[in-house]
């Protein structure tokens, strides 16, 4: 292997990048790469997915962020709009230390330093530089800035203190179609010269493919609220927009760019000459192979971590519930030991399943609502389905729900075949949907909270069936040929009305999803006395005849979810 690419941006690059995390696996695969390096503009909320596309890919995963850098915290309004556009810099894990920290320094920019964007500043940078390997990124790099202002003795200084931070840093320069980027390049070869520092050759990819270049100039006027006409006569945060082709290059591609050049305002124009010369181009693009293996193999802990909230969880847990149990009277209801039944058997599961602290902070996030005067809703319904909506079994025969047994066999989300532990039947009086689909005679008919798996901007999301829309893709079964879910049907129209009678649901092993009418479908979150008696329903299970099960279980013990939506107060507030 001859080169590796350190600088690439995927979706969580909001707004300026094309190509998702598993397209990008996908062709690095197929070009026998060993590594996928990810460096997104001030997050690191994709690694958890680099690490399982890596993983599902056979690729090392290199972590990394492209942080915005700036030393001002103040609260000068004047001062503040000198520091309007932040420098970058990339941040690479060596090993599990690195990783750490750059986590601690995005979480510090973003809680601490953020105008406009996170920023990062020297401070945090001196704290938790260590196993972190860095480079001087793009145009919009302190030292690039500071070379190109012919400020170089500034920019020895601030190459001293990154020096002196990471385990590493290296200059990088970059071989991508921008005229201005040639000259910038020959200045850096002379820095690192000069001060002695490595080299590293990047692309600074925001896309996959050449032909994405015209999508990626459109997402850019949107970004910035112009046409296109409007952005290229505009100077200001858009040289991503007048460099072309910024897309995965394999070596070869690389190679042929640094050869023959490329060609701007009808000017053919080259990197080779006597500055970048050949010697420099092997050994920069040798020097990201060498970090690529010095980067160690980061096994991530991706288990879920709830805060503590008090000592004893389980008991302060055991006691809210009691309390309201009796504030509520409900030792008093004719049927009060079924009440009592049943608050017991919730308390089991849900300590069992280590979900104490779960429930103690969700109540505060209610109670917290309901002080600030917001209205709340916490997704807690029947989700199920007409008789007539077909599933599909294990055989590919696709039957009435109605007439799924438990022990029957069914098709998950994941390809994988899945027992039918419980079959669920409601009566219900409320406002159904009806989900049509383009090019397809059948349709979904069932309770609008009800998840259904759809695409959303290339994510695969989980979706109120209440909130899909004409043009949204369901997923379909998993494809095993492909590794992926293929894209199913295009919902075609979404219609509501009142349904008053009968609706089935099923609760299914392991994944708990099962395929309905050629879409991937999840069992909903069904009714818990303790979250009513905790005060974060306002519904009664018992009366309305919900089933704990559907939500939690003794078979059912992983994550469970409480979807939120807090109306009347502000996000701030909210979070």
């Amino acid at each position: 292997m001859n080169f590796v690419n350190l600088h690439r941006h995927d979706e969580y690059s909001m707004r300026d990048a094309i190509g998702t995390c598993e397209q990008y696996a996908k062709l690095l695969k197929s070009r026998d790469e060993k590594y996928m390096s990810v460096t997104n503009h001030g997050s690191v909320g994709g690694w958890i997915k680099q690490r399982n596309v890596c993983e599902k890919n056979g690729l090392k995963a290199i972590y990394g962020m492209e942080a915005y850098h700036d030393d001002y915290r103040g609260d000068d309004p004047e001062e503040k709009k000198k520091h309007r556009s932040a420098n970058h810099l990339i941040l690479i894990a060596k090993n599990y230390e690195g990783y750490s920290n750059i986590i601690r320094i995005h979480n510090d920019a973003q809680l601490n330093g953020f105008y406009y964007t996170p920023r990062v500043n020297d401070e945090a940078l001196r704290k938790w530089g260590k196993g972190i390997i860095s480079s001087s990124a793009c145009y919009a790099g302190e030292i690039p800035r500071l070379l190109t202002a012919g400020e170089t003795e500034k920019a020895k200084e601030r190459y001293q203190f990154y020096k002196s931070c990471f385990d590493s840093f290296y200059i990088e320069i970059q071989l991508i179609e921008m005229k201005e980027q040639v000259e910038l390049n020959r200045k850096l070869i002379a820095f690192a010269k000069e001060v002695g520092a490595p080299l590293v050759a990047t692309q600074d990819s925001h896309y996959l493919y050449a032909e994405n270049t015209t999508t990626h100039k459109i997402m850019m006027c949107i970004r910035q609220k112009r046409t296109v006409e409007e952005t290229e006569k505009t100077d200001d945060d858009t040289w991503t927009f007048s460099v072309e082709n910024l897309y995965c290059r394999s070596y070869e591609q690389v190679k042929d760019l640094y050869y023959n050049g490329f060609l701007a305002d009808g000017v053919q124009i080259t990197f080779k000459d006597d500055v970048f010369t050949e010697e420099v181009f092997n050994e920069a693009c040798a020097n990201t192979v060498k970090i690529a293996e010095e980067v160690e193999d980061i096994k991530v802990d991706t288990s879920i971590k709830l805060p503590k909230i008090c000592d004893d969880s389980e008991k302060e847990f055991k006691r809210l519930v009691m309390e309201g149990f009796h504030a509520l009277s409900l030792d008093k209801k004719p049927n009060a030991d079924v009440y009592l039944a049943r608050i017991k058997h919730e308390i089991d599961v849900i300590t069992l399943a280590g979900w104490s602290d779960y429930f103690l902070i969700v109540k505060m996030i209610v109670d917290e609502a309901r002080r600030l005067k917001g209205d709340w809703g916490v997704a807690k319904g029947r989700g199920c389905f007409r008789n007539f909506c077909p599933v599909i079994k294990a055989d590919n025969v696709q039957v009435p729900i109605c007439d799924i047994k438990v022990g029957d066999y069914v098709y998950s989300h994941d390809g994988t075949v899945n027992r039918v532990y419980d079959t669920l039947v409601y009566d219900i009086d409320e406002e159904i949907v009806s989900i049509d689909f383009c090019c397809w005679a059948g349709e979904i008919e069932c309770t609008k909270d009800h998840k259904i798996m759809i695409y959303r901007d290339s994510l695969q999301v989980w979706e109120h069936a209440g909130n899909l829309k004409a043009g949204d893709v369901v997923c379909s079964v998993f494809d095993k040929d492909r590794k992926e879910l293929n894209k199913g049907r295009t919902v075609a129209n979404v219609k509501f009305s009142h349904y008053n009678g009968k609706v089935y649901d099923l609760s299914v092993e392991n994944t708990h999803t099962f395929n309905i009418s050629g879409a991937v479908v999840s069992n909903s979150a069904g009714g818990s006395l303790a979250s009513y008696v905790l005060g974060i329903v306002g519904l009664d299970p018992i009366e309305y005849d919900l089933d704990f099960a559907r939500f939690l279980d003794f078979s059912r013990t992983e994550t469970t979810v409480c979807t939120f939506e807090i109306g009347g107060v502000n996000e701030k507030d909210q979070i």
